[in-house]
């Protein structure tokens, strides 16, 4: 032996203690390589590829329900078959169907399709390719079905659970086998999910908490607070069983043991976008109402969405009792301290810090734009006060001012007219004591000349007759010159 057959040798040894060796009923893991026309090409780490009938991987519509890279759970059927090992994920009703191919199934879990052929007494009568079995009533559907007749003539898929006398008594379950289904279809769902995907899906059930979503084989869990961004008081308000609705994936929990179904967080609440201009600002001050208590808060809901005000941001006393100091139904003013996550949290205790900023931002703001202005005025002066004059263009001539009209000088008050003093009533004259007369007196002084009467009248008033001596304030004078002229 040259030393080439042995290091061929040596690698061959090597590789078959790597490779691995299946037998006939073993279930295993493999990963889709290569979708054929008559078979699926599958690596099982093997010498080489099994295959898997293409008719047990075909979806409703006709086409394959698996894709390159994709990894499913076949039985092995025959590892030694020409062409490779031959695996299946069903058996199907025909040729290969008989009693070792029964064991193998049953000793696998592998599902077999068989033919309702008839309701008989506790259940039904299935064809698997020229077997006759049985199912009984209870294991004929994933629940309780009152006529079973309606599944005569139907195409099922059945696990084999009991097979004795030699293949002439078999009995088998749809049950397990719509179990089965829903595992692997679980498996390709969740496998193809990851958080943030959009999906639809069929409301399944309502429960007090939320409600389950079908998304094609796994079930998600809407909580009541990812219903609706309004308040929700049951999940029967917004959705209702068999609805078509969109939800947003939120998060994928691993199963926590073997057979369980992996933990699905969906939320409707998260595709009702609020517009841009209505969504709640931090620093921003809200009047909201109390909607909801909380154990450690309570829920405000705004014009602007809700959100929990923790029981540190109600600036309450310590021991005060939240519920009562804020009833629901009431007003609070509010300030939006987060909204990350499409979560907002408010704060009751920092409305007046926050009022205090805004106020103080204004009046630096409107400061700054003053001083700003007055730079800018006392540069323009500056420039103005530095240029030639006489290279500006002459402006317009000033018009000359108007001079001020002379204001009237006042008139002087006129005096006023003294009123004439009143006329005193004429006095009688009094009459003068008479005096005695002397001898002398007693003759006859010659009379006057006789006033001429005058042409028009009687005579001149003063022209005293002889008897008017005392009429006049004159006569005493005038008896007296004519007495000294007797004498």
């Amino acid at each position: 032996m040259t030393d080439h057959d042995d290091f061929a040798a040596f690698m061959q040894g090597d590789d078959d203690t790597r490779l691995r060796r299946l037998s006939a009923g073993e279930k295993v893991e493999c990963r889709v390589v290569q979708i054929g026309g008559d078979s699926v090409f599958v690596d099982v780490g093997a010498r080489a590829d099994g295959r898997i009938p293409t008719t047990q991987l075909l979806g409703a519509d006709g086409s394959p329900r698996v894709e390159v890279g994709q990894t499913l759970e076949a039985t092995v059927v025959d590892p030694d078959a020409p062409g490779g090992p031959l695996l299946a994920v069903a058996f199907a009703g025909g040729a290969m169907i008989d009693t070792s191919a029964l064991e193998l199934a049953r000793e696998s879990g592998t599902p077999v399709e068989g033919k309702v052929t008839a309701v008989i007494k506790g259940g039904l009568e299935v064809d698997l390719g020229g077997v006759r079995a049985f199912c009984p009533a209870s294991q004929a559907a994933a629940g309780y079905i009152a006529d079973l007749t309606s599944l005569v003539g139907e195409q099922l898929m059945v696990i084999v659970i009991e097979v004795t006398d030699g293949g002439r008594s078999v009995v088998v379950s749809r049950k397990q086998a719509l179990a089965a289904e829903r595992k692997q279809a679980a498996q390709d769902a969740t496998r193809k999910l990851a958080a943030g995907q959009i999906l639809e899906g069929t409301v399944s059930s309502i429960q007090k908490f939320g409600a389950f979503v079908d998304l094609g084989g796994v079930e998600g869990l809407v909580h009541i607070s990812e219903l609706s961004t309004s308040h929700v008081d049951e999940a029967g308000d917004v959705v209702a069983v068999g609805e078509t609705v969109q939800v947003k994936v939120l998060d994928i929990e691993p199963p926590q043991k073997p057979d369980a179904a992996p933990r699905i967080r969906l939320s409707m609440r998260a595709l009702q976008q609020i517009e841009p201009g209505e969504q709640a600002q931090t620093g921003e001050v809200l009047t909201g109402e109390v909607v909801r208590m909380l154990p450690h808060g309570l829920v405000v809901r705004t014009d602007k969405g809700e959100g929990m005000v923790p029981m540190r941001e109600l600036g309450l006393a310590p021991g005060a009792d939240h519920r009562r100091a804020f009833p629901v139904g009431s007003e609070l003013e509010v300030t939006a301290t987060s909204t990350a996550a499409g979560r907002v949290r408010f704060s009751a205790s920092k409305v007046e810090e926050v009022r205090a900023r805004q106020d103080f931002d204004a009046y630096r703001a409107k400061r700054s734009l003053d001083d700003a202005a007055s730079a800018t005025l006392g540069s323009l002066g500056g420039l103005l006060g530095s240029m030639d004059r006489s290279a500006l263009p002459p402006g317009p001539k000033p018009k000359p001012k108007p001079k001020p009209k002379p204001k009237p000088k006042p008139k002087p008050k006129q005096e006023a007219k003294a009123k004439p003093a009143a006329t005193p009533k004429p006095q009688p004259a009094l009459e003068p004591a008479p005096t005695p007369r002397l001898a002398t007196d007693m003759v006859a002084a010659p009379s006057a000349s006789p006033a001429t009467p005058s042409a028009t009248g009687p005579s001149a008033p003063d022209a005293a007759g002889p008897g008017d001596e005392a009429s006049t304030p004159d006569a005493p004078k005038r008896r007296r010159i004519i007495s000294r002229r007797g004498s």
